[in-house]
């Protein structure tokens, strides 16, 4: 069941829209993918490949069983990554309670960690990442899967998420972030 913050938003949220294509459903999907899209613009945009990545995220998050469309998953992903400003208080705060309700803090920064990983900012560094998930004798690119931007994006919202009391998180941090 949805906390009354979550429908109050989905509400705020289809008014602006104009639309009721997403379901409270999608919509909940859709508040787990926004912290990778602030991820994905940490550098002031989202290039092709972290596209792709949406593109990827989508297809993981939608649900055939509820009828949950992966096209239009995407399509309020994209909205949202044209408008984070305007929807970032409003889907952190309810965020945060969402993950605190449903324990899904591991799953919220690996969704981060992803989508910082997806792409280097760099076309070169990204297509040597792609030869190296075929034949890892390829040497490595100079810089690391996620950027410095990346990594102080994926920081601050742990923070704001208040993930970082979270053993695993912090484990997982310290793993990935170094």
């Amino acid at each position: 069941m949805a906390s009354d913050k979550l429908n109050e938003l989905y509400q705020r949220y289809r008014a602006a829209r104009g639309t009721d294509v997403v379901s409270l459903a999608e919509f909940e999907r859709v508040l787990m993918m926004f912290p990778a899209l602030l991820v994905l613009n940490a550098d002031g945009h989202i290039d092709s490949t972290e596209m792709m990545f949406i593109s990827q995220l989508s297809r993981f998050m939608a649900d055939p069983k509820a009828n949950i469309n992966e096209a239009d998953i995407r399509q309020e992903v994209r909205y949202l990554s044209r408008s984070l400003a305007q929807w970032r208080k409003e889907f952190i705060e309810v965020l945060r309670d969402y993950i605190r309700q449903h324990n899904l803090a591991t799953e919220v920064l690996d969704i981060m960690i992803s989508a910082a990983a997806s792409s280097t900012g760099n076309v070169r560094q990204n297509v040597m990442i792609k030869l190296r998930a075929i034949d890892p004798a390829k040497p490595e690119a100079d810089d690391a899967f996620v950027s410095e931007d990346e990594k102080e994006a994926i920081l601050t919202l742990v923070g704001e998420l208040e993930m970082n009391t979270h053993p695993a998180v912090i484990q997982r941090l310290q793993e990935i972030l170094g």
